[in-house]
């Protein structure tokens, strides 16, 4: 293969990648773009039907044969019929006609493809949208889904969403949510959380993506919890814990919580208080022996400003059990302040805790 083809190459596959990502999104237009870029050529339609697997391969989902390049474009030519060529003179040679008859050829196979390849990807759910909800600090909002599900975003939390005809998937990339979920026993529901996977059985349930990793609290019916080494679910329920008290998977049911470490591995908490877990709905901070850095989290998500900040103290130092409105900072700062060995200092703007 020389030089100059496997640029050609390369340019083509990266145009075809080009237009998987084009196409999530498209309009009239760019798709009347991409079917004039699949016209242009043969070879544009099969590094455009790689490029698709390439993506559905990415995406982790299974393909299924439905999108093998191969397979495809058999069945493709199966669907073309040739264009009826005008009667000739089967004595005569007549080699001009004939090239015309075959760039015609061409570009009714070409455009054959086109059609073909639209209407299996556009018919199916390939090019969904991804949907992104986000709230600010001190902000929270409820989205309801096309399928009927809930999704209820805690302060400064980010949520992607993309509903297929066979799956709906979700990544929580920050902050925290109630998931409310319409039961569909032919479309899993899963939520992608740091190295989380939890897959929903009709049911809701709360998931809060933390530094340390992923909680995931049952409030109704039962979740399925595994790492994302393990999405797949080839491993069972293990009967025991591991040795580090440790699950591959993880069943839970209403009331029960697990936390999925950045390791993937995961633990049950026994002792959960799931409601609790649910107490930043009504805007309120519930916290039992929770550590003085995770407060300041949790405040500082609920709020724009004051701000409270920790200077020179050791994580895990200081815990603390108390219920506080979310958008009242200053009365944990007042807290604080009768610590001996604490120092609040009130600025413009934030609270600083340091030590004496």
């Amino acid at each position: 293969m020389t030089l100059v083809q496997k640029q050609i190459d390369r340019l083509l596959a990266q145009r075809a990648s080009e237009w998987v990502e084009i196409l999530k999104t498209a309009g009239p237009a760019e798709r009347e773009a991409f079917v004039d870029w699949l016209r242009e050529s043969r070879r544009h339609v099969e590094e455009f039907l790689t490029a698709v697997a390439i993506e559905k391969e990415l995406d982790g989902l299974d393909m299924q044969g439905r999108f093998d390049r191969d397979a495809l474009l058999r069945r493709v030519c199966a669907t073309i019929a040739p264009l009826p060529l005008p009667a000739t003179d089967t004595t005569s040679v007549v080699t001009k006609p004939r090239r015309h008859i075959g760039r015609r050829w061409a570009a009714a196979l070409a455009a054959g493809f086109a059609v073909a390849i639209i209407s299996l990807l556009f018919a199916g759910d390939f090019f969904v949208p991804t949907q992104n909800f986000v709230t600010a600090p001190g902000m929270q909002q409820s989205v309801e889904l096309k399928d009927g599900s809930v999704v209820q975003l805690n302060a400064d939390s980010h949520v992607q969403v993309r509903l297929r005809r066979s799956t709906r998937e979700l990544q929580l990339l920050r902050g925290e949510a109630l998931f409310k979920v319409a039961h569909d026993a032919n479309r899993p529901f899963r939520v992608h959380a740091g190295n989380a996977v939890v897959q929903a059985l009709g049911t809701q349930f709360n998931v809060s993506k933390q530094a340390t990793g992923t909680v995931v609290s049952v409030v109704e019916g039962k979740v399925r919890v595994s790492s994302a080494n393990d999405a797949s679910g080839s491993n069972a329920l293990a009967s025991n814990e591991a040795s580090n008290g440790t699950l591959p998977v993880a069943a839970l049911i209403a009331g029960q919580q697990a936390v999925v470490a950045s390791t993937g591995a995961i633990t049950r908490n026994e002792a959960a208080d799931v409601k609790q877990t649910l107490a930043w709905q009504p805007q309120r901070l519930v916290f039992r022996q929770t550590s003085l850095e995770d407060i300041v989290h949790q405040f500082n998500s609920h709020n724009v400003t004051p701000k409270l900040r920790l200077i020179g103290i050791d994580p895990g130092s200081h815990h603390y059990s108390a219920t506080f409105d979310a958008e009242d900072p200053q009365s944990f700062g007042d807290l604080l302040e009768k610590e001996p060995d604490l120092a609040v200092e009130r600025r413009a703007g934030e609270i600083l805790i340091r030590r004496r």
